[in-house]
């Protein structure tokens, strides 16, 4: 599905996956992780299927996005908790990141996976002319990545030179707030000191007049 239509098929999946979340980690606590799991997988794939049955429809491809983010709910927390559950609670954070590490790469690799197949098995890779029409425009493909790339290493080379600079500008305004405050808690003793002093001799004379006396 193309156009305006798009982004509205996000909502509901991430409506009902936030407000979803809610309740399946309370409820995996008391009926278990692997019911919780098993269902909302079937859960995704039904999605799934719908969407692939309504064949780019707006109404059936609106009912997959919410029925997927129903499965996601269930899911997504669940997941993270039955890693938990099986982890010691100093070990957790490590395990848990390797986990999430490795979740994240199997999308990427996932979606590596589905443009390739989606380019080998469309329609303009099966029409010999559509086919040629493709291999022509690769080249203006390859330059625009390439130009591409090269942005984003010149705004990496910003963000970096950048970040350098704050911490340096950082750096030298924190040890100048250092030894302002140094300096002033030196001061602040010097003159407790000077005060503690002269109450002392005020005393001692104080002492000295009431023994003349």
């Amino acid at each position: 599905m193309r156009g305006p239509a798009c982004p509205v098929l996000f909502r509901p999946t991430r409506g009902s996956r936030g407000a979803g979340q809610l309740a399946t980690g309370w409820l995996s606590d008391h009926t278990g992780r692997k019911p919780l799991i098993a269902t909302g997988m079937l859960v995704q794939a039904a999605a799934l299927g719908l969407l692939v049955a309504g064949d780019g429809a707006f109404t059936p491809s609106l009912a997959a996005a919410a029925l997927l983010g129903v499965g996601t709910a269930m899911v997504y927390p669940t997941l993270i908790a039955a890693v938990s559950d099986a982890t010691q609670p100093r070990d957790r954070a490590r395990v848990v990141g390797v986990y999430r590490f490795w979740r994240d790469f199997g999308f990427v690799l996932g979606a590596l996976i589905a443009g390739i197949g989606a380019d080998a098995t469309s329609p303009s890779t099966a029409d010999p002319d559509r086919r040629l029409a493709h291999r022509r425009q690769r080249p203006a493909r390859r330059r625009n990545l390439l130009a591409a790339t090269r942005r984003v290493r010149k705004l990496v080379r910003l963000f970096a030179h950048a970040t350098w600079l704050g911490s340096a500008l950082l750096l030298s305004c924190s040890r100048r707030l250092l030894a302002l405050v140094v300096g002033v808690s030196r001061r602040t003793e010097s003159v407790r000191a000077c005060l503690a002093a002269r109450a002392a001799a005020s005393l001692e004379g104080a002492r000295d007049l009431g023994a003349a006396s």
